[in-house]
């Protein structure tokens, strides 16, 4: 097969060299910048046979001795995913780079073998567990796209568009039905308009500190026809790794709660499903780069010298759940297909909410960020403040977008298997 669609086996082999010579080097360079103080630290953890194999790994990378190099790098990308699995999370950042290293060492090995699929594998293992982005650029954006499309085509479904989603909401997501799904103690209703508001509108309610949503204000975008397609997703993309959370949403315990890396196929199979299953605040722009030609980034977040900071996706099948919690930055949540319930609560309404403060309580609360309260089944014996709490109910249909100034605490529930993106910016 001629990965580069080309018919002449001299130029598949140029193009090959071409793609080599312009990664390797950063490879080489980006490990060069590391190494010898991930070694250190290492060392100072009393894991030298890891930091001697480590930096062997990377005189054989340099040395092209690839096949006893491979079988360092993969040793070290054990010990690191061990160390993580358990402690948690990485016990120091040298254990971090050690994965990172090896898995970039990796990359260079394959496509040095031009095992193109293999590489960008690789590479997406890396850019999930911490690699910067920059150093995984060039294999996304060079060697990923030449594999794109060549996956069989099977019929898998579709997710809800707009005429779908507006016949579910006259016979089954009515008003009364979402009021007692989350009982708010007091509620008020947002500010709806048709259409994307221009930049000047925009200001206005950031300035105030006041949420709206913009109904069809992304329906433009090529994603609200293109992404519904689940087949899609399979045959362009469907053997690249996504992180993936699993159980604990709406109908499960959150003990039940494990994160996983998998194929996107793999994923998209599980939508279908009764387990809960989330892809959830990745920033999948900057791995399957194919996908920003489906969007359009907002220009109000690099309006008057403002910056966007991230973006990413949020896919997942019916009963996920993202707890109240409030950002630091202004956000706008662009629903793309299936339905979506957002409660929201201004930022005046922190008293009321029971941020949690404890670290121990729960992985990230330490941010500061996150409240005590099940909005959906509340406990107004242990949070009796929240009685006071004035909230809003926002059903988000494919093409609406949510405009959240930082600091709206807002709580997410798909009420059918969902796909949102998110703009963060500042």
């Amino acid at each position: 097969m001629d990965l580069f669609g080309s018919d002449s086996d001299d130029e598949t082999i140029v193009n090959s060299s071409a793609i080599i010579q312009s990664i390797i080097p950063r490879i080489r360079n980006y490990i060069d910048r590391l190494i010898k103080q991930t070694c250190h630290d290492l060392n100072q953890l009393h894991q030298e046979p890891l930091s001697t194999e480590l930096a062997e790994s990377f005189v054989q990378f340099q040395n092209q001795l690839d096949v006893t190099c491979e079988s360092l790098a993969r040793r070290g990308c054990e010990a690191a995913l061990c160390n993580l699995k358990s402690k948690g999370k990485w016990e120091h950042v040298c254990w971090r780079e050690l994965f990172v290293i090896s898995k970039l060492i990796l990359v260079g090995i394959e496509l040095r073998k031009n095992d193109f699929e293999t590489a960008v594998l690789e590479a997406d293992y890396a850019f999930i567990l911490g690699a910067p982005k920059e150093e995984t650029n060039l294999v996304f954006r060079l060697v990923a796209p030449i594999l794109e499309g060549s996956r069989a085509s099977t019929e898998t479904g579709q997710l809800l568009g707009l005429q779908e989603v507006h016949e579910l909401v006259a016979t089954q997501w009515n008003d009364a039905v979402l009021s007692q799904l989350v009982p708010l103690p007091s509620s008020t209703s947002i500010k709806v308009f048709p259409g994307f508001l221009n930049s000047e509108e925009l200001e206005l309610f950031r300035v105030e500190n006041v949420p709206c949503v913009m109904t069809n204000g992304a329906g433009s975008w090529a994603a609200m026809n293109k992404w519904r397609d689940l087949n899609y997703w399979k045959t362009m993309f469907g053997n690249r790794i996504v992180p993936v959370e699993l159980g604990g949403g709406a109908t499960d315990s959150i003990a039940n709660w494990k994160e996983e890396m998998m194929p996107l196929e793999q994923f998209i199979d599980s939508l279908g499903g009764s387990s809960v299953a989330y892809l959830a605040q990745h920033p999948i722009f900057d791995q399957i780069m194919g996908l920003n030609k489906d969007i359009v980034t907002p220009l109000f977040c690099t309006h008057n010298g403002r910056q966007l900071k991230s973006r990413s996706i949020w896919m997942g099948t019916a009963s996920t759940v993202t707890p109240l919690h409030f950002d630091s930055f202004d956000n706008f949540l662009v629903q793309v297909a299936g339905l979506k319930l957002a409660v929201l609560f201004a930022a005046t309404e922190t008293p009321n909410l029971y941020t949690i403060e404890s670290s121990t309580e729960i992985a990230t609360a330490s941010q500061g960020n996150i409240s005590s309260i099940d909005v959906a089944s509340p406990d107004y014996s242990a949070f009796p403040k929240y009685r006071d709490a004035v909230g809003q109910l926002v059903l988000l249909k494919p093409g609406d977008v949510l405009f959240m100034p930082r600091g709206t605490w807002h709580y997410m529930r798909s009420l059918t298997p969902s796909l949102s993106t998110n703009f963060w910016f500042e």
